[in-house]
């Protein structure tokens, strides 16, 4: 967007508008906690939620008493109806509200470093099957 408003702005051609102050609103300071997932929302709620905390402080879960931080994911395609929200389904598919699920691609396991799905589903086999949260 810059490349396109920039010179029209050097031009002269755009005139910026000072807000609304009465309209302006404040938010509270963003914190570690604010990154925890919630597997009741939507995979699309969650990945807008990845990527506005990203790089920090990011989304993160709990599996086997570890946390576990999302650093890649998409919201899948593929409605997965049935599972409960925070359940671990085959490929590295989380279940989320509303019957969708969510696409992890890369994660690192607390105390680990970061990892693609594949190679953490082949050192994690009892991942799949489990339940985060």
């Amino acid at each position: 967007m810059l490349r396109i408003a920039l010179p029209d702005f050097l031009a002269g051609r755009l005139k910026p508008t000072e807000q609304n102050h009465a309209n302006a609103t404040y938010t509270k300071i963003i914190s570690k906690e604010d990154g925890k997932i919630d597997w009741n929302k939507t995979a699309q709620e969650i990945y807008n939620k990845f990527r506005a905390f990203y790089p920090w402080p990011g989304i993160w879960t709990t599996w086997n008493g570890k946390m576990v931080k999302i650093t890649d994911c998409l919201p899948s395609a593929v409605v997965q109806p049935g599972p409960l929200p925070g359940a671990v389904l085959n490929g590295g598919f989380i279940a989320c509200g509303g019957g969708t699920s969510l696409q992890i691609n890369k994660l690192q396991l607390e105390g680990k470093t970061e990892t693609d799905i594949n190679s953490f589903l082949n050192g994690y086999k009892n991942f799949v099957g489990s339940s985060v949260g």
